[in-house]
């Protein structure tokens, strides 16, 4: 491995995962191609970018606000699978696998900036807000479509 992100966990989660979408968007109806398929495609594979480019020996604030975009960007695969699900394009086993599948890398992104990025990226009490915030999101993920670890 020649890249500093190539080791870590969280980035080879969200490549495989932006894989597995890319599987099941060729599964889509052509109307798609340009519309939802792209967009869920476009969302998945910006979360692994994200890592890679904040890993880049930027500072830890640097690091930290990529590893955010990553995590909207995993909410951001979310909604589209909501949309999906919602336009028949997948099941409900499909909708909850891909979502336990996001849980896992939300779950690796917040442990990764939570516990080794430790400087705040607006000030300690911005950061606090953050990640209350992010730990509300994960577990709701959780609670709604995955068995809590």
């Amino acid at each position: 491995m020649a890249f500093k992100f190539e080791q870590l966990r969280v980035w080879q989660l969200s490549l495989e995962f932006g894989e597995k979408i890319n599987l099941l968007t060729d599964q889509f109806p052509k109307k798609e191609l340009f519309n939802l398929s792209s967009q869920i495609r476009r969302a998945a594979d910006s979360i692994g970018l994200n890592i890679a480019e904040g890993s880049t020996g930027h500072t830890n604030a640097e690091q930290k606000r990529f590893l955010i975009f990553a995590n909207r960007s995993a909410l951001e695969v979310v909604a589209c699978l909501i949309k999906a699900r919602s336009r028949k394009y997948l099941d409900e086993t499909t909708f909850k696998n891909f979502v336990c599948g996001l849980k896992s890398i939300l779950y690796e992104n917040k442990t990764r900036y939570s516990k080794q990025l430790a400087t705040p990226i607006y000030g300690a009490g911005f950061r606090k807000i953050r990640e209350i915030h992010f730990t509300y999101q994960l577990q709701q993920l959780c609670k709604t479509f995955c068995k809590m670890e």
